[in-house]
């Protein structure tokens, strides 16, 4: 049957199908003419037919890397992209469904090889910015998350961070819900995929440290409700990763950090007060604080007691909430008992140690 339609012409071989890919953006592009109605959607179905093995049993590995091998050798994914607001929507989707699956299976070393090339790094740049089009954003979420998947790919947009940056400076901010949650799904997935490797590059000696943690600063002071709420959710999910350890440690040994916290556990939202103490019960409980943040600590240990006792009375049949918050209290109180001539005595070391 399929050398049947093979004769007729309905069957093409991938390397036919991407040059046909071609004519149609020739086409689109007035720089071609034809009769015949627009075909991109069945060409891309037939990419994905190939690539999935949909009229046999399991794809053909030959066939797959000979798609693959035209993709990159053709230059159709920039070609693809770059008309990506011309295609209509189930156009787009099923081109990110070939897309997904060229990275996913690494046809052609499409993604450990192609995708890290200068023209790899054009085509995360046109994913990335995407986010700014509404038509498209979701889409490319889409198409980012799969590439983050790829150990190498995600190494390089950590190494290289003004590429993620307005992930978390101007699209997770974004008043449009579906864009802003969609940004916040890409920036759960660079932070928590391959975790040993985040934790490598955010060791805080390292400046990704210091700008991961600023952006995160900025988002839970959004004007946006669910910004702040999905920041602090995943700020405490990253923290409290055991493969984190050393990045919590210099996290809640930063004053800024705990007054940042403190400061938006007063906001009027429950929810984000209650997300916000999930943040600072981890400064309170870190059994090794150092002697500023005990200061602030004490400092504000009346005031944080009075505070606590009656936070959040509405989660008092929450039982692990209820255990929390009077571990806090008790904490605090301990804290306030200490001496503040002791505390300053050791925090003079601490500086006396850091111009050594």
């Amino acid at each position: 049957m399929e050398s049947i339609k093979r004769f007729l012409g309905l069957v093409k071989t991938p390397t036919q199908l991407v040059d046909r890919m071609h004519f149609e953006f020739r086409v689109m592009d007035g720089e071609e003419t034809t009769e015949k109605p627009r075909k991109i959607l069945r060409r891309f179905t037939q990419m994905r037919d190939y690539l999935i093995g949909a009229h046999t049993k399991t794809p053909n590995l030959a066939k797959c890397e000979e798609l693959a091998s035209a993709t990159i050798e053709t230059h159709l994914t920039l070609k693809v992209l770059e008309h990506f607001t011309k295609l209509d929507l189930e156009e787009r989707k099923m081109y990110v469904t070939v897309f997904s699956i060229l990275v996913t299976n690494d046809y052609g070393k499409f993604a450990t090889v192609y995708m890290m090339s200068a023209e790899g790094a054009q085509i995360l740049k046109l994913i990335l910015d995407g986010y700014g089009n509404s038509q498209i954003a979701l889409n490319c979420g889409i198409m980012i998350r799969e590439c983050i998947k790829q150990r190498c790919i995600h190494e390089y947009l950590l190494d290289n961070s003004d590429l993620i940056e307005p992930l978390f400076t101007v699209y997770a901010h974004s008043p449009t819900f579906e864009i802003s949650s969609d940004a916040f799904s890409t920036i759960q997935t660079l932070m928590r995929r391959n975790k040993q490797l985040v934790s490598k590059k955010m060791n805080a000696n390292g400046p990704l440290y210091g700008r991961v943690f600023g952006w995160f600063n900025n988002m839970i002071n959004s004007k946006e409700y669910v910004t702040r709420r999905m920041a602090l959710q995943l700020l405490n999910e990253f923290l409290l990763d055991k493969v984190n350890f050393d990045i919590m440690i210099a996290y809640v040994g930063d004053v800024k950090n705990l007054m940042g916290i403190m400061t938006v556990l007063r906001t009027p939202q429950a929810i984000i007060q209650y997300e916000a103490f999930h943040v600072f019960k981890v400064f309170v409980a870190n059994p090794d604080k150092t002697p500023e943040i005990t200061l602030i600590l004490q400092q504000n240990a009346d005031k944080l007691i009075s505070y606590l006792t009656n936070f959040l009375p509405e989660r008092d049949n929450e039982q692990q909430f209820v255990e929390e918050k009077k571990l806090l209290i008790n904490m605090l109180k301990k804290l306030k008992s200490q001496d503040d001539e002791c505390i300053l005595k050791q925090i003079g070391r601490a500086s006396c140690r850091e111009r050594v």
